[in-house]
């Protein structure tokens, strides 16, 4: 939620930014920036409906490019197809806002942007408003390519951690069986020689392994347990050794 609203307020914001920016250029405002009559505020409102609703416009057309276009593991297809898809409805919005502005003042204030009456658009003012709309594109862009890379980060942190996890199971299924059956080699001499040893050498080994099975799924364990069976562990390398 305070994502969406922060997303808003971006949005209105670039609205304001873009309303101050024509006006500039804009011989009917007289260059004054800070006209706000009732035209300076109906063409405020004018701009921030127009922004929202076209950069909505714009959110829609994302949603469904990414339907069909690459997926975004071909990167470089994937941004190709998206940045022409977006300079493409840029020419669109620059052209919809000329008229619509043209025909916003006509109606409400018998203001003639153009040299002849009736005309809604020129080449002049599309270009500056194709480029402006060009700059806030390339301005999303920079989010877009980091949103990207976080999410490729996240995504290689992910495998490698998976990777260390997979390789450190196959090592303890590797050794398990390795280490047991050297132990029942150590048993069975003991078994022979040493009653005693060979009794505390089975209870020493069957809590080790009950330990080991219970433990097995585990990738973190308190290490108050790993001390105790490290004790046995030790005495069992101990004893073969010997």
């Amino acid at each position: 939620m305070k994502s969406i609203f922060i997303k808003y307020i971006v949005r209105v914001l670039t609205a304001i930014i873009i309303h101050f920016i024509v006006k500039m250029f804009d011989q009917s405002f007289h260059a004054d920036v800070l006209d706000f009559g009732t035209r300076g505020i109906a063409f405020f409102l004018f701009c921030i409906l127009f922004v929202l609703f076209f950069w909505y416009l714009s959110d829609v057309l994302l949603r469904v490019s990414l339907r069909y276009i690459p997926s975004e593991q071909v990167f470089v297809k994937h941004v190709t197809v998206l940045i022409s898809e977006y300079l493409f409805f840029g020419i669109f919005v620059a052209v919809a806002f000329s008229v619509s502005y043209a025909l916003f003042d006509s109606i409400f204030f018998n203001v003639t942007h153009y040299q002849h009456p009736g005309q809604l658009v020129a080449w002049d003012a599309n270009i500056g408003m194709y480029l402006g709309y060009c700059m806030v594109l390339a301005f999303n862009a920079q989010f877009y390519l980091l949103n990207h890379w976080k999410k490729t980060e996240l995504q290689n942190q992910k495998l490698k951690e998976e990777n260390i996890r997979s390789r450190f199971e196959i090592l303890k299924n590797q050794i398990e069986p390795h280490f047991f059956f050297n132990s029942l080699s150590v048993l069975s001499q003991l078994v022979y020689n040493d009653a005693d040893a060979a009794a505390a050498y089975i209870d020493r080994l069957s809590k080790l392994y009950r330990y080991i099975l219970i433990q097995k799924d585990e990738t973190l364990v308190p290490i108050a347990q790993e001390i105790v069976v490290l004790e046995s562990y030790i005495y069992l390398i101990n004893v073969s050794s010997i």
